[in-house]
């Protein structure tokens, strides 16, 4: 009993800090996705004046705040995490497998 308890703790201990690093990650790249769309003219010239092709350039700078915001919402939504994403596909396998 001790150790389904302990195990249970600890757990929750690291569901904790796996949500604490979430959020400071999404504190941290939230404002810089929406700088980008905010101050669009800067932030494209910045993406122009880098050491790459003008046409390359081009196509990330419409592309990269696009998936910046992809990528928090995808970490922000709980479907999408390590753990409960193989929860996600286990529940639809048995769900097709009772058909």
């Amino acid at each position: 009993m001790e150790t389904t308890i302990t195990y249970q703790d600890q757990r929750k201990r690291k569901l904790i800090a796996f949500n604490i690093v979430i959020a400071l990650l999404l504190l941290l790249w939230v404002p810089v996705s929406i700088d980008k769309m905010v101050d669009f003219a800067s932030f494209k010239d910045g993406i122009l004046n880098q050491p790459f092709s003008d046409s390359l350039g081009h196509i990330l700078i419409y592309t990269l705040p696009a998936f910046e915001l992809l990528t928090v919402t995808c970490t922000h939504r709980r479907p999408f995490r390590p753990n409960t994403y193989r929860k996600h596909l286990q529940l639809h396998q048995r769900n097709l497998l009772a058909r």
